[in-house]
């Protein structure tokens, strides 16, 4: 159950990329986007995608300076539903874990030489990364759409995968590290 509501049956193909490409940022060469597109329009074919949902928001098309992600064009020419599933920053802030919480939380033990501050950065990236996957998995589930391709960075495969079959759905990875 996830907030009142029983998922049943999910299969949800993962893809983990870098987050230029996965953007269609310029750096990244037309060659490699237009690779990563194709690549996306076969596991939509042949996984018959109903809804691509993505480790994405407006601020990062922002960041990135495009309109749509990859994904959502190739969602939007084939039909198929769209979702930006990542926490905006004021999510993130109300939940404590925005980048700048997190460095001042780190900075308010500097002056303590007995706390190692790279060990103490590294757990609360992983705090903040098993709630921000969460949120993923949540919200692609609240969709009732499947199966799902959910893209996302690269490092967060191996937590998606565990998180997801422990919620008893099926979990594919199409690629750990899409790079054309």
């Amino acid at each position: 159950m996830i907030f009142g509501a029983r998922v049943v049956d999910m299969r949800i193909v993962l893809l983990g990329t870098n987050h230029p490409l996965q953007f269609g940022s310029g750096e990244c060469g037309e060659e490699k986007v237009s690779a990563f597109r194709e690549f996306i329009c076969d596991i939509c074919n042949s996984e018959r995608i109903q809804l691509i949902a993505e480790e994405a928001t407006e601020e990062g098309l922002k960041k990135y300076s495009v309109d749509q992600t990859v994904c959502a064009k190739v969602a939007a020419e084939m039909g198929v539903n769209h979702e930006m599933v990542d926490l905006l920053s004021t999510e993130r802030f109300a939940l404590g874990i925005s980048d700048s919480q997190l460095i001042g939380m780190a900075l308010t033990f500097q002056s303590d030489d007995e706390y190692n501050l790279s060990s103490l950065r590294s757990s609360f990236n992983r705090l903040s990364n098993q709630v921000r996957e969460g949120v993923w998995v949540a919200r692609t589930l609240l969709t009732s759409k499947s199966p799902v391709l959910l893209i996302v960075g690269a490092d967060h495969i191996a937590a998606l995968e565990e998180l997801i079959k422990s919620i008893q759905q099926e979990a594919v990875i199409a690629h750990r590290d899409f790079d054309p």
